[in-house]
């Protein structure tokens, strides 16, 4: 993360943006970029949003871990929600 490449404490926003990266290695099967945003493939990128969030340069805008398991949880049952045609 940014902060640990400027030599920064460790934090929980460390380990979200790792998972951001981790979203990207998993939709893209290529390693991500140390630094820079990248943007998911085309099939992943409804979970975009997701991802820049938890790569945000600065750690206090990352979003928490509930937050962050929160929005994957609403995001994929919007999608079951459209796929199925549920109102």
């Amino acid at each position: 993360s940014s902060e640990q490449f400027n030599c920064n404490f460790y934090s929980f926003s460390t380990d979200i943006y790792s998972i951001g990266k981790m979203i990207y290695y998993i939709a893209s099967e290529n390693m991500p970029k140390i630094s820079g945003n990248q943007s998911l493939p085309k099939e992943f990128e409804c979970f975009n949003s997701i991802y820049i969030k938890c790569i945000d340069e600065i750690p206090s805008n990352r979003p928490n871990i509930t937050t962050l398991i929160n929005d994957f949880y609403n995001h994929i049952n919007d999608k079951i929600k459209k796929n199925r045609c549920i109102n």
